[in-house]
């Protein structure tokens, strides 16, 4: 064999291999360069507007809060918040409610099955946490129905904000903590409905599946030959789409809490770095545009709505981790597993969400001692109003507000609670 037969097209297969080494070299580069900027607590992802649409898109379209999505079409990303998108909006809405109920009926009988019998403790303390997370979601989605312009107003107004900070010259504010969050978001939606049809659908006399109080079911396993087609899928079908409802729920109502907090900083931020360039007349006038968004934070999550969040969070880590740190070996692997994905997105949801809700307040306290130093020799309206701008804060409905210690406060009390039922 000639040495020009050994390789017949010897000027493709080096440029092929050129092309290969090219593409390799540039995937290296960037791979390194977001873990660099990663670890130095910025990403690449320019800003949080589209993950953000996208993720109301996802959770509105289960129409548990009578609140339809869309994007926007201008090329900004920004959501559009519809209560009248289509005619079965309602119709939707009302069989949400009517599956949160079923299910909610259906863990009342198990938690009356088992109440007082020592050795199924864990069995109802399983039937508690489901029962009363079950209740707060259903209220809330009816209290939040009637709050549905706010919900709507909110959505946008997010947006349009941190869409305000662009055009004023943000940049680079994208944080590794808010990327961790938006990722569990995903994972909880893209993750517990379909586990939670596959978990119904293996297991249909198991809790939270509606065919489970049916008398074939005997101590949680089918009686009487094989389980039949339509239990399993009716099982399956309205166990999943109860997760989608639940996770929607309250994905939605802690990004739309914890989100405006983020931009406050973004705001505050981009506003005091222009502050040489715009004025201090000009400048002023903007810390309104925040103060507009955090009264209707707290318009929208007035009593009980708030209360209802942060009652459900606790009790949802409270619950998980008992049941992974006491009862793993009595309880299915699946068990296990989701309730140590529960105790992990609860664990991010008071350290990082909650931990979040403090900004507002520390932020616009450090706004105010800027814009105070420079109207000190300024016109007699520019002082005054100056004075006139109230900090900003997210407020519990009970007169109090998140600070820099709230978060822990909830954690410490979390912990407590846990380590007394370990031990009774």
């Amino acid at each position: 064999m000639s040495l020009s037969e050994t390789n017949l097209f010897p000027q493709k297969d080096y440029k092929l291999r050129k092309i290969g080494s090219d593409i390799t070299r540039t995937l290296r580069y960037h791979i390194l360069r977001n873990i660099r900027l990663f670890f130095k607590g910025k990403y690449t992802i320019p800003n949080y507007i589209y993950d953000i649409s996208s993720i109301l898109r996802l959770t509105t379209w289960s129409h548990i809060l009578h609140v339809v999505v869309t994007t926007s079409k201008d090329g900004t990303g920004i959501p559009t918040a519809h209560t009248r998108h289509h005619r079965l909006q309602t119709v939707f809405f009302v069989l949400g409610l009517a599956n949160l109920a079923s299910h909610v009926t259906t863990d009342s009988i198990h938690v009356y099955r088992y109440s007082g019998e020592v050795e199924n403790e864990w069995k109802s303390t399983m039937m508690w946490y489901f029962l009363i997370v079950g209740w707060l979601i259903f209220w809330g989605s009816l209290i939040l129905y009637s709050r549905e312009d706010e919900v709507a107003a909110l959505m946008e107004m997010n947006c349009r904000v941190e869409l305000l900070a662009l055009r004023e010259g943000a940049a680079r504010y994208v944080e590794w903590k808010f990327i961790i969050v938006i990722g569990a978001v995903y994972l909880a939606i893209f993750t517990l409905p379909p586990g939670a049809f596959l978990f119904s659908w293996a297991y249909p006399c198991l809790p939270q599946a509606v065919t489970s109080v049916i008398p074939q079911c005997s101590q949680w396993n089918y009686v009487g030959g094989p389980v039949p087609l339509w239990m399993r899928l009716t099982a399956g079908l309205m166990s999943g789409h109860m997760w989608w409802l639940q996770a929607g729920t309250v994905m939605t109502i802690l990004t739309l809490n914890s989100y405006p907090a983020g931009l406050c900083k973004i705001y505050f931020d981009v506003v005091a770095r222009n502050l040489n360039r715009a004025g201090i007349e000009v400048t002023i006038r903007k810390y309104r545009n925040l103060q507009v968004l955090l009264n209707l934070v707290n318009d929208l999550y007035s009593f009980p709505v708030l209360q209802f969040v942060m009652a459900g969070v606790m009790v949802a880590e409270i619950v998980s981790l008992y049941m992974v740190m006491s009862s793993s070996a009595k309880i299915p692997i699946q068990a296990t597993l989701f309730f140590g994905l529960l105790s992990i997105e609860m664990f991010l949801t008071i350290h990082i969400l909650f931990h979040t809700l403090r900004l507002p307040y520390l932020e616009s306290e450090q706004f105010r001692g800027v814009m105070a130093r420079w109207t000190r020799k300024r016109s007699g309206w520019v002082v005054k109003f100056e004075k006139s701008l109230a900090p900003l804060a997210v407020g519990m409905g009970d007169g109090s507000f998140f600070d820099k210690g709230t978060a822990f406060t909830i954690w410490e009390y979390c912990m407590d609670k846990l380590i007394s039922l370990l031990l009774a």
